[in-house]
């Protein structure tokens, strides 16, 4: 049984394009390889993008919640101290008039 040397058979030339049954065309291969990569690039592209818009959007939304609840908390304060002074001092009016004798309607006594 001889072996004999086979590579001379074997075409390693890079730039040829071999037909085989078994792999196909070479050629169209690398055609599809590169459309392949140009799909996939263009996947790449668009996934970057969306999940760029995506930390965009939260980040907004993360942002505005704080500015929201900072702006809420700063009204309050500002606001809250006024509104316990109005309080008071319609509790005061209602219990000195019930102190009086006077009957006061709350909802007659408050004018909007």
């Amino acid at each position: 049984m001889e072996l004999g040397n086979r590579s001379n058979d074997i075409n390693l030339d890079s730039d040829s394009c071999s037909s085989d049954d078994f792999f196909g065309n070479q050629c169209e291969d690398d055609e599809s390889s590169r459309e392949e990569m140009s799909l996939m690039e263009r996947e790449r592209v668009a996934m970057c993008e969306k999940f760029e818009n995506i930390g965009f959007r939260e980040a907004f939304e993360e942002s505005h919640e704080e500015k929201l609840q900072e702006g809420f908390i700063l009204g309050y304060r500002s606001s809250a101290s006024g509104a316990f002074e109005t309080g008071f001092m319609f509790g005061r009016i209602c219990a000195n008039a019930v102190i009086s004798g006077n009957s006061i309607d709350a909802k007659s006594s408050v004018k909007a």
